[in-house]
């Protein structure tokens, strides 16, 4: 098993991943669930962190009980299979960019290697690459066919409603590392279809921009696109489902994401949580629950 502790030197003290999980499993997508923790070194109070729930397959185990009572009428899934991507921005051995662009074979790395690299296995690992590349080049052939292709092969092999509300949701809370890593790709064994859902929220809910920054970053040449990066899974979203991407805004700026729910979120975190325990680790906290609280 594996145990994740983020020490919160960025995302102090826990509310983008405290609150920001929650806003995307309030949409039905698979969100990390998070509790706070004293970690002990040699018998030692080290520091206060915050625990998050491994992306695997225990975490898509329970996301599927969850669905199956928020939906009973559903058919029950497995679970099926899921990708993290890793890559970095560079092209460097096998490693490649994991912003859903096709990666060809280089420096005597093949396809599948580059692919292994890049997009980290999370589930059933002794399984291939091929359905999955074949859905990144599948991707990539429709956005040079333009608009009405992406727009056919989004509906056919994504879940376009959870698609929409994953990217509305991430680009409302201003992302700043979700282009190249960073997110996950989970494909459903009972209709084949594939979900986005996040990782690493840290620098979200405006640590690096602020609410005025712009609601289609990861589109190409979008101003407010960190170092000029962009993603070509939301920007096939972006271009050609626009209309439907600005009207899940809508409904969310009036639901899950309204400043009523989220003040609740933050009050449910806050809950469980001890400000006195964190600034009393030899650390001490990076910032302040109530300053945090407030922006």
């Amino acid at each position: 098993g594996e145990i994740i502790l983020n020490k919160l030197t960025q995302g102090c003290p826990g509310y983008n991943a405290g609150v920001g999980y929650r806003l995307f499993e309030a949409a039905d997508l698979p969100g990390s669930q998070t509790r706070f923790a004293r970690l002990h070194v040699n018998g030692g109070y080290y520091h206060y962190m915050i625990e998050l729930e491994r992306p695997g397959e225990e975490m898509m185990r329970r996301y599927h009980r969850d669905m199956e009572k928020k939906y009973p009428d559903r058919p029950r899934e497995g679970v099926g299979h899921l990708f993290k991507s890793a890559g970095c921005n560079c092209d460097e051995g096998p490693y490649g960019w994991g912003d859903e662009r096709v990666l060809n074979p280089t420096c005597g790395h093949a396809k599948e290697a580059r692919y292994a690299a890049t997009y980290d296995r999370k589930t059933h690992g002794w399984a291939d690459y091929g359905e999955f590349s074949r859905m990144i080049e599948d991707l990539n052939a429709a956005r040079r066919a333009g608009n009405d292709a992406i727009r056919n092969f989004l509906a056919e092999r994504f879940d376009l409603d959870l698609l929409l509300s994953y990217v509305a949701i991430m680009n409302w809370s201003v992302p700043f590392d979700d282009m190249f890593q960073n997110h996950f790709l989970y494909q459903r064994l009972g209709d084949g279809k594939w979900i986005v859902f996040p990782w690493d929220l840290d620098q979200n809910f405006g640590e690096w921009k602020q609410a005025a920054a712009s609601l289609y970053m990861g589109e190409q040449n979008d101003p407010d696109n960190r170092s000029g990066w962009w993603n070509y899974l939301k920007d096939a979203v972006l271009k050609a489902y626009r209309p439907e991407f600005e009207d899940r805004l809508l409904v969310l700026n009036n639901t899950v994401l309204h400043p009523d729910n989220v003040a609740r979120l933050v009050d449910e975190v806050t809950a469980v949580a001890n400000p006195a325990e964190a600034a009393r680790s030899p650390a001490g906290i990076a910032c302040s629950f109530p300053g945090r609280l407030a922006s």
